[in-house]
């Protein structure tokens, strides 16, 4: 059954209530109820009145506060009834993305108008953000503390939210109903697990100038639900085995790599370039051919061992050579003119602890 609070009505009883509260409700009147004000055909054709001799008392009164159960916006029920405009209503926690920045007035009639304002937020649960209509009251003075907090990341809470099927059910939205409250600080693990999860994900995207450093064993502890897409972390590794027979050197394109025959600092049109790369490189711009090394190796740092391929850039900071240069040194090595000199960087290698990123 549907009840309704007007005017100083809503801050007298703001205390008296609590979302999902049980309670045991005297001297409220009971009154037919008008159909625009029913959200589907399941409700009573009746409301209650709340007046001044309204006794309303708790069930529970020693059960403490009633925390609202959140919904992941991935399992929001729809409507599945074409007939009921709205679905049932849903609590939602997620990461506050986006409000407008003033509420919008929409004209219903000459003596009818509403205020509006759209929040955008999301969750863990999906890719898809959800947009958040918010009415009248809501709109104008709740939304307006949210301006600051997009900022911020922020977790929010909403309670009581319908679910609003657009046309061709082809998408849905959120919309607030008179029941709807913003919690800005939700509490349970779930809102902590979010903040937490928005955090990772801040640092990852704005790293400090520190270096995170990991374990090998901690590396492989890794999967896709506690690893984010963009995070980087550093290895503290020695190579025991740095063998220079592992060094793989060739000439190919200084753009994306391929083999290719064109002699040495030659400019040329690599037609893998052109076939893959268009978007970054015109079809008109030659590259030229270059040297170019991958070394495969295993490293260790005492928690396991990890089987890796360098390539280029790597590769000349790890032997700090610059790639022509080992692709003299291993050309020479084969021709059994070695230098020892100048192997002075792979012989280091593996004596020296070395910080690899990892991405």
């Amino acid at each position: 059954m549907r009840g309704a609070l007007f005017g100083d009505q809503v801050e007298g009883y703001k205390e008296a209530f609590v979302y999902n509260g049980v309670y045991e409700i005297a001297n409220a009147p009971i009154k037919p109820c008008s159909e625009q004000w029913k959200t589907n055909s399941d409700e009573l054709n009746y409301q209650m009145t709340l007046g001044r001799q309204t006794i309303i008392q708790a069930v529970n009164t020693e059960s403490g506060p009633i925390l609202p159960e959140y919904q992941y916006i991935s399992q929001i029920p729809k409507a599945e009834n074409p007939n009921y405009k709205f679905a049932m209503n849903a609590n939602v926690l997620g990461i506050f993305l986006y409000v407008e920045e003033k509420a919008r007035k929409i004209i219903i009639s000459k003596e009818c108008e509403h205020l509006v304002r759209e929040i955008v937020i999301k969750d863990h649960s999906t890719e898809q953000p959800m947009i958040i209509s918010t009415w009248n009251d809501l709109a104008e003075i709740d939304c307006g503390a949210l301006s600051s907090w997009a900022k911020k990341f922020s977790v929010v809470g909403f309670t009581a939210l319908r679910v609003l099927i657009h046309s061709f059910y082809t998408f849905f939205s959120l919309t607030s109903s008179m029941s709807t409250t913003i919690i800005h600080d939700p509490k349970r693990s779930r809102a902590q697990a979010l903040s937490d999860r928005q955090a990772r994900i801040l640092d990852v995207r704005n790293p400090s100038q520190e270096k995170v450093v990991i374990t090998i064993r901690a590396l492989k502890q890794k999967t896709v639900h506690n690893t984010l897409q963009e995070e980087r972390r550093w290895l503290k590794v020695v190579i025991p085995d740095a063998n220079i027979d592992k060094v793989n050197t060739y000439l190919g394109c200084s753009n994306c790599g391929k083999r290719t025959d064109v002699p040495v600092g030659k400019a040329y049109a690599c037609t893998t370039c052109l076939k893959d790369c268009a978007v970054f490189l015109p079809q008109e711009k030659p590259v030229m051919c270059t040297s170019r090394v991958t070394f495969n190796c295993e490293v260790s740092d005492g928690t396991g061992t990890l089987a890796i391929t360098m390539f280029t850039q790597d590769c000349g900071k790890m032997f700090r050579m610059t790639a022509p240069d080992i692709f003299r040194v291993k050309h020479s090595l084969i021709g059994a003119e070695l230098n020892r000199a100048e192997l002075i960087g792979a012989e280091l290698i593996g004596a020296e602890l070395n910080l690899l990123e990892l991405s």
